[in-house]
């Protein structure tokens, strides 16, 4: 009995310092966050820089699920902007991008002003479909948290998202995100 308990107890001690780790929340006191997504134009005079400040996480311990609300997006364009939300990325039914990876796949710095840098898989999940990606990444320690910048390179079609075409300029299906955001351990 007395080794049973013994056991438990080393194991509650073990699991502690993951359970504090646990939770992380994106911290907009410091500075909101800065996503964007990016689409170069066909015949090439076109470059759309589509850009939010919405971005939340959810840490269950072991993964990190970033979730971009997709309704107030903007390229500086009303027209456009109406058309990407409605005609494309249909927000009304996909009202969401999420990218999710196991949050051990970072090392994350300890000490202030430490950087990490890197290359990590996660998963891409637009418009109802969810595909593999390579997210570069750079996390440096801060006063209150972390910040962290990362890009990747998508695939419009795989994920079932047309490929807009007005009055015939179109964009390349092959399209980048990235982000700045600023993290925080959850109280």
């Amino acid at each position: 009995m007395r080794s049973t308990l013994g056991h438990l107890l080393v194991a509650a001690v073990l699991l502690l310092p993951s359970a504090a780790l646990a939770g992380m929340r994106v911290e907009s006191g410091v500075a909101k966050p800065d996503i964007r997504f990016k689409a170069n134009g066909e015949p090439g005079a076109l470059d759309i820089d589509a850009r939010t400040n919405e971005c939340s996480v959810v840490d269950d311990g072991t993964t990190l699920t970033f979730t971009v609300p997709l309704s107030n997006i903007k390229t500086g364009i009303d027209l456009r902007d109406e058309h990407m939300r409605d005609k494309f990325l249909q927000v009304g039914t996909y009202p969401n991008a999420t990218l999710a990876f196991a949050k051990a796949n970072i090392a994350w710095p300890t000490e202030l002003g430490k950087r990490v840098d890197g290359t990590l898989d996660a998963d891409f999940t637009a418009h109802g479909a969810t595909k593999k990606v390579k997210v570069k990444y750079d996390v440096s320690k801060t006063k209150q948290g972390w910040k962290a910048t990362a890009s990747f390179t998508y695939n419009t079609t795989e994920h079932g998202i047309a490929v807009p075409n007005y009055l015939g300029v179109s964009v390349d299906a092959l399209q980048h995100a990235s982000a700045v955001i600023y993290l925080v351990d959850a109280p």
